[in-house]
């Protein structure tokens, strides 16, 4: 969080020095922009999709907990997102301003970041070993191809990306083209997959 403004100011660097020499490339114009962005945006966002798989390996010890446990830590995870959405979007950014919002961001990181060392500290010290018991027995269940599986988890972020920039598109045609239309839009996104 430190870092990404500082780095956009050295790809704001990069993309105004190749500009003159793409204006007659557009398609050359566009890759070199999702490059750069990419650039600074790939690390941040690995990093957060990575806590929500790191935090259900360590909640969810037993299979049959799976879908209870990670459906409720999915749920949990993405109202925090929709909460930091509001936040940012309705206080931090008109009250304080970007740098002082980012400084928060900053801050709430290393906040999560300290207690999830904390609950892992805590954890360890915790931890007394026992004996092993016998799985419970369970009914088998019919056995679902796994590309099947990916296939459906493939179309079903497609749909949710697709109804993302729709709703964007048509948030910003009643309420202007905004921080804060995005914002709405994306805070409504988040509010019904925490529901769903």
């Amino acid at each position: 969080a430190l870092a990404v403004p500082a780095l956009l100011k050295a790809v704001e660097a990069v993309y105004l020095g190749l500009a003159p020499s793409l204006d007659g490339l557009p398609m050359v114009f566009f890759v070199v922009q999702f490059l750069l962005v990419g650039f600074v945006l790939v690390l941040p966002c690995v990093l957060m999709g990575g806590t929500l798989p790191i935090l259900a390996r360590w909640l969810v010890s037993r299979e049959e907990e799976i879908g209870t446990g990670v459906g409720t830590l999915y749920a949990v995870n993405t109202l925090g997102a929709a909460i930091g959405t509001g936040s940012a979007t309705y206080f931090l950014l008109p009250r304080v301003g970007v740098r002082e919002g980012e400084l928060v961001a900053v801050a709430v990181n290393l906040l999560a970041g300290l207690t999830a060392l904390a609950m892992a500290r805590a954890r360890r010290s915790a931890a007394v070993p026992s004996a092993p018991t016998a799985p419970a027995e369970t009914p088998e269940a019919a056995p679902v191809p796994m590309g099947l599986v990916l296939a459906a988890t493939a179309l079903s972020g497609f749909a949710c990306m697709v109804d993302e920039v729709a709703w964007a598109r048509l948030v910003s045609l009643v309420f202007g083209s905004s921080v804060y239309s995005f914002g709405l839009m994306l805070l409504q996104f988040l509010v019904g997959m925490a529901i769903g």
